[in-house]
Order: structure tokens, then C-alpha cells, then sequence
């Protein structure tokens, strides 16, 4: 368990003087909206899919070890916790995902803060997690995103202070990543967006028009799709 009762008694606190309000229950957009932004996200698709065949808009490639975040604490304890937790094909999943979503900022000239984007994505499914589960009986979603407030908020210090703010945007960007809505950039935060856009290449092949096909080897090669 990552959080003490006094870490809890703290995010209360700070959950009240937070800017962002957390998202505390998970609702789906109802069965037209969603039909509406599926078929908004397909047109889209097949727009930037027939650019790239016209040789128009092709992504940029890279290197992954460019696309890396800053070895900074909060990178190296999530990498740490999650691979405590979770079995290599989920941990794996995390680590294509933020390659996809930072590839995808960057082709977008979307600025996004890569730390940020990094423990968002380490933390995004940990509600699936079943040891995890069984302490929880909501949405998956707000399960990892609750564990992500509370290890922002633990693992805070003077010189990385992640209390207020930054662990609202992290929670956020979990709790939604799952949203259509988010995946449209019709959310009102950057690292929402970008993961929602990031999880979904990896998992449903929905926005991989945007990602360098040498980008998608390089990051399925170093991260295996696993059993």
C-alpha cells in the first residue's frame, strides 16, 4: 500500500485547496455521444491516413532514448512500484503507450511535460491490477488515478513538490484517459489528452496514423507484447 492514514488525512486536505476538482465517479458519455466521437476519431483518421499516402504530414521518427523523461525520483520510484506490482505485459503496455502519446505531442507540436506524461502512463492501469482490485470496487480508472494522487503526494519533497496542482493533472489524466472526449483533445488538459491518445494506440490501433512506423518497431522491439 502506498498511502499511510496520514498521507490519506493530507490528500483530503490538499484535494480541498486543489485548482483542479478530482474526478470522484465515473461516468460515460451516453451511447450517442460516444457514437458521435468514434465516428468524429474515424474521420479524422482516415483524413491524416490519406495526407500520409499523398506524402503530407508524415510523422517524425526518433530514437526512443530521445523520448525518454529525466531520471528524476518520481520517474525512477513510479518505474520501480509499478514493476512491483504489475506483470511485464502490463508494464510494458505503460512504456509503449508513453512512447506513443510523447511521439504523438511532439508530431502535434503539442507541448507536454514528460515527467508528468511518464508516471501518468506508469500508473494508468494499475486498477487492473488484482491485488489492487480487491482494495477497490470503483472504475479502474479512478483506482489508479487515486494510487497516482497518493504516490505524487508521498513521494513530494522541497526540490519536486508534486503536492497541489501536479497531482491533480496526474489524477486527471488517468481518471480520463479512457475518454473519447479526451482522445478529441476536448478535455482541458494536455497530459489527459495526450495519454487517452497514447493508450488507445497501443491497445486499439486508433490514432497510430500519427506515430512514425519505425517509432511503433522500436518501442514493441524494446517493449514486447507479452502473453
Amino acid at each position: 500500500v502506498i498511502a499511510t492514514s496520514t498521507m490519506k488525512e493530507s490528500q483530503e486536505e490538499d484535494a480541498a485547496t486543489s485548482p483542479i476538482s478530482l474526478t470522484s465517479s465515473f461516468v460515460l458519455p451516453n451511447s450517442c455521444e460516444q457514437l458521435l466521437y468514434f465516428v468524429r476519431l474515424q474521420t479524422r483518421s482516415g483524413v491524416v491516413q490519406g495526407l500520409r499516402k499523398l506524402g503530407v504530414n508524415t510523422p517524425p521518427t526518433f530514437d526512443l532514448k530521445s523520448l525518454e523523461p529525466k531520471q528524476s525520483n518520481f520517474v525512477v520510484r513510479s518505474i520501480e512500484i509499478i514493476k512491483e506490482l504489475e506483470p511485464d505485459y502490463l508494464f510494458n503496455h505503460n512504456m509503449r503507450a508513453y512512447y506513443f502519446a510523447l511521439a504523438y505531442s511532439i508530431k502535434s507540436d503539442i507541448k507536454v511535460d514528460r515527467e508528468l506524461l511518464f508516471v501518468a502512463a506508469m500508473f494508468h492501469d494499475l486498477g487492473l491490477v488484482e491485488q489492487v482490485q480487491e482494495e477497490n470496487t470503483d472504475h479502474f480508472e479512478l483506482v489508479g488515478a487515486r494510487k497516482a494522487y497518493e504516490f505524487a503526494l508521498e513521494y513530494s519533497t522541497d526540490d519536486e513538490d508534486w503536492t497541489g496542482e501536479r497531482a491533480a493533472l496526474l489524477h486527471e489524466a488517468i481518471a480520463l484517459h479512457t475518454s473519447l472526449k479526451s482522445m478529441m483533445n476536448e478535455s482541458d488538459h494536455i497530459t489527459e489528452h495526450v495519454l487517452s491518445v497514447g493508450t488507445a494506440c497501443d491497445v486499439t490501433g486508433m490514432g497510430l496514423e500519427h506515430i512514425h512506423e519505425n517509432v511503433v518497431d522500436k518501442a514493441v522491439q524494446a517493449h514486447p507484447r507479452l502473453e
